[in-house]
Parts: structure tokens; sequence; C-alpha cells
């Protein structure tokens, strides 16, 4: 089977796996904004947004890595069991400080005690998916998603409605059930593939003597990496709220995880299906056909960009602000069309950033992204004087744009180098 449709087959398992939470999810979000008003949802959201930074840094560079490795091990086993063990150490590590920062910080310790419970579940869920993407288990993909989303849905619904918990207790404790179970199922399909490809391999060879270096070198920068990555969509949260108040912050707070988080949910399979596929590709010197495959998803990611910007101009606005209860203003309308084009951008600077995982070039992708974090920060301190919540809504477009020029930039420089006329 051809890269090309290997990459389908598996891209439609995981768009199946995506899309049905997605659209749960795009039901949801108007359905509790308007049970908790604005403001609490902007304070859920806020909250869930840092731990997902924090998650970023705890266990995302593990999932990086066991998706770039794993194929290059015969012994899948104990870099499973290793990885684990790194995800586990790494989480406990960060859950004493975060836990007496935060306490001390709101004087809320349930909240704190939820929060690092559901980082510890949710830093083992996403290590657990990582597994489950690098065996090409893209079917089991479907059920856990489902798992979470409908138990996270159903538990915040319920324990909003029926008892007199505070709403972001409610919100946080279904969240670490839904990971929690999510976990669960995976871990036991999981679990039955690795033991019969390890009993089939009979290798003497162990994980950490070839890989333990490189996996962390690759992983460690990726752990930083996925931070500032989040704080990309998380910066202009916190100082629109400071700005402008809870309400304007919770409009736009529940536009973007509409607009933003909706479209990257249909985008991310591409995205999840792809590196396995690469790496496997990429160690048998396949070069032709990954450039071809690279190629057509930046056709289709283009064309669905333009798509999306005329459907949202034509009849979208309109649509997402009567879902959300948004004043139809041209304000909320022009921050949305920041969110669209600032989230397609990022997700095509993602698939242009492969060049530099495959090569393991972890370390420039952080700097690039670095570099990119900094200048939304100029940007910020540049308009500062501004009083409209869309110049600040833009920080996100200005940064992915930064970031999709300094990974292209070499692609770009080449191909003007080969327009050079020959002597």
């Amino acid at each position: 089977m051809s890269l090309y449709l290997r990459f389908r087959k598996d891209y439609l398992n995981y768009l199946n796996s995506i899309i049905i939470p997605a659209l749960i999810t795009a039901l949801t979000i108007p359905v509790l904004k308007r049970m908790l008003g604005s403001g609490e949802y902007g304070f859920f959201a806020n909250h869930y947004n840092g731990l997902l930074i924090l998650t970023a840094i705890s266990s995302g560079w593990v999932s990086q890595s066991i998706i770039r490795f794993f194929s290059g091990t015969d012994n899948k086993l104990e870099l499973a069991q290793k990885s684990l063990l790194y995800v586990i150490i790494v989480q406990l590590v960060l859950f004493i400080p975060v836990s007496i920062w935060f306490g001390w910080m709101q004087q809320d310790w349930i909240l704190c005690f939820l929060l690092c419970a559901t980082l510890m579940a949710s830093g083992i869920q996403s290590y657990h998916m990582a597994l489950a993407q690098s065996g090409f288990m893209s079917k089991k993909t479907i059920y856990s998603e489902t798992i979470r989303t409908l138990t996270y849905i159903l538990g915040a619904v319920l324990l909003v409605s029926y008892t007199t918990l505070k709403p972001v207790y409610a919100l946080f404790i279904s969240v670490f059930f839904s990971f929690l179970f999510s976990t669960l199922y995976l871990r036991k399909k999981i679990m039955i593939s690795l033991v019969d490809s390890s009993v089939e391999s009979k290798s003497e060879h162990g994980f950490s003597k070839e890989i333990f270096k490189p996996f962390l070198k690759y992983g460690i920068p990726l752990s930083l990496w996925f931070a500032f990555a989040n704080l990309l969509t998380y910066f202009d949260k916190i100082i629109i709220r400071v700005q402008f108040g809870p309400e304007i912050q919770g409009n736009y707070q529940s536009m973007f995880d509409l607009l933003s988080r909706g479209f990257t949910m249909l985008i991310s399979p591409v995205l999840i299906s792809l590196m396995p596929l690469l790496t496997v590709a990429y160690k048998e010197q396949k070069y032709g056909e990954i450039r071809s495959l690279l190629k057509k998803i930046l056709f289709f990611q283009i064309a669905g960009f333009l798509i999306a910007v005329i459907c949202y101009w034509w009849f979208g606005a309109a649509w997402l602000m009567a879902i959300l209860k948004v004043p139809d203003t041209m304000t909320y309308r022009k921050m949305g069309f920041i969110i669209l084009c600032g989230t397609f951008i990022w997700q095509i600077a993602m698939v242009v950033h492969k060049y530099y995982e495959l090569r393991m070039k972890s370390h420039y992708l952080l700097f690039m992204v670095v570099a990119a974090f900094g200048l939304q920060l100029l940007f910020f301190q540049s308009i500062k004087h501004i009083q409209d919540p869309v110049w600040y809504s833009m920080g996100y477009l200005c940064s992915s744009s930064f970031y999709l020029v300094m990974v292209s930039f070499k692609h770009i420089l080449r191909f003007f180098m080969n327009l050079k006329p020959k002597n």
C-alpha cells in the first residue's frame, strides 16, 4: 500500500475518532456558556488551558518521542514501560510546586487538588494515545475519544445541574474522569498488542542502550516547545480579560473554543496519522513519497482554508454569534475571522515543520517558537494604548504567521535559489 493510501486510511479512522467528539463539544460549549455565564466559563477555560500547557511540558515531549522512535526499536514493550515511568516522574515533580503555588495564590485547595489530579490523568492519557498512534491502532482511538468526550459532557451537565458543587469543581471532576476512563480502555488494548509484538520479536536489544540518549535529546526541547506553543493561544485571553473584563474575554474564549478547537479537531487527524507514517517511510528512505504526500496535504489545507473563509463571511459568522449568544457586531465578527486565519496558518506550519521533526532538530523548533512568542509579546506591548479587543486577538495570528515563515524559510530560500539562471 502506498504512503498516501495508508495515510488516507488512517486519516479517515482518526477523523471518525474526532468528528463525533467535535460535534458533541460544539453543541455543548454554548450550553455550558449559558449555564455558567461568560465570566464563569472564561474562568474555567483559562484554568483548563493552563492545565494543557502543564500537560504539554510534562508529557507532550514523551508522546512525541514515542511516535518518533517507536518504529526504530525492537523492544517496544520496554520503550512503553520506560516512557510511562518518565511521564509519572515528571508529573510528580510538577505536582508539588504547582499545588503549593496554586493553593497559595488562589486560596482554593479543592480546586488545586482537582487541577493536579487532572494534570496527572491527562498526561497518562496522552502517553497512551501516542502508543496507539505509533502502533497504527487508529480504530481504537475512535472508541477512546468517544468515551472521553461523552464522560466529560454527561458529567459536566449532570454535576452542574443536579449538585451544589461550584461549577468549576464540577467541570474539572468531569474532565478528570473523562481522561481516566479513556486511559483504562486504551491501556487494555495497547498492552495486548505490545506483549504480542515483544514475544514475536524475541529481541535481546534493550530500549535504554539504543535510544535512551536521542530519546531525551529529541524530547526535552519538545517539552518547552509545547509550553510556548500553548502560550501563543493562552496569553491573549489573559490580556483581554485584564484589559476589557470577563464578559468580553468569555465571549472571545467561547468563539475561540468553537472555531479554533473545532477546526483543529477536524484537521488534527492529519497530524495524528502523519507522523508515524513519515517515521517509517523516513527509516525506509522513501523521500520522494514523503515529499509528494506533504505537498498534497498542504494543497488540501490551503483549499480548505479558502472554503472556510468564504463560508464564514457568507453565513458562518451569523450562525456563530447566534449559537454562542455573542453580540452580532463587526468587532466580534472580525475577532472570529482572525481566530479562523490564525488556526489554519498554525496547522499549515505544523505540517511544514515535520521536516525538522524527521531530522530530530527539535531544538531548532524550540528556538523558532520562542521567537514567535517573543514577537507576540512585542506586539502586545506596542498596542497597549489601543482600546479595541480586535487588535489583541491578532496576537495569535501574528505569532503563528511568523512561525510559519520561520519553519518555511529554508524551503522558500531553496525555491528561489533554484530559480537562478545557470551560468
